[in-house]
């Protein structure tokens, strides 16, 4: 119910928005459950482009335990095709098709991805990328110039397991506007 509660909460942020243009990045993607709950709101019908690097550049050691890993593997031969694989079954109903939230999908590591966005052209930017301390800062700092003013950044693991993104969180915007059950955290650009 967590990421169900954001997009109610986010809904009502952009209350009175004209939604058919609304824009929205999500900076990692895993195996796509909150993209496929980003577009099935229907919030952003300008489209959602989301950036992963599905294992490219990532140290599978840094893995924290509650990720699944797929059947008959171990942590330390983690199957990013296999999550890529799940991430596009996931959000079939989304790519190349006359949905509503059409999503465009980037492979690459974040920062290398930025200049695709124009500054102050998303109205929601949501990270779920590297959750260690420096990446969490370094995708907030250079998202935020990315949204428009009235636009929200939000992100997933704001809890206890994962304090380096509360850090970072509390470190780049401060206290979040609205915290989620499932640890989304969300705030609205000024």
């Amino acid at each position: 119910l967590g990421y169900a509660e954001l997009m109610l909460w986010v809904h009502k942020q952009f209350n009175g928005k004209d939604v058919s243009d609304l824009k929205a990045i999500e900076v990692g993607a895993y195996m796509g459950e909150s993209t496929s709950m980003l577009a099935s709101s229907g919030l952003f019908r300008g489209g959602i482009t989301v950036v992963d690097t599905w294992g490219r550049g990532i140290a599978d050691g840094n893995l924290p335990d509650v990720l699944p890993v797929p059947s008959g593997t171990t942590r330390g031969e983690y199957d990013w095709n296999w999550v890529k694989k799940e991430f596009k079954t996931n959000i079939r109903q989304f790519v190349n098709t006359d949905s509503l939230c059409k999503v465009n999908i980037m492979q690459g590591e974040s920062h290398r991805v930025l200049d695709e966005f124009e500054d102050e052209s998303l109205d929601f930017v949501y990270i779920d990328a590297d959750h260690r301390y420096l990446p969490v800062v370094r995708d907030i700092e250079l998202y935020l110039p990315k949204l428009k003013k009235g636009g929200i950044i939000a992100g997933h693991d704001y809890c206890d397991y994962w304090q380096s993104v509360v850090d970072a969180v509390h470190d780049t915007i401060g206290k979040p506007d609205k915290v989620c059950l499932d640890g989304s955290w969300a705030k609205v650009v000024k």
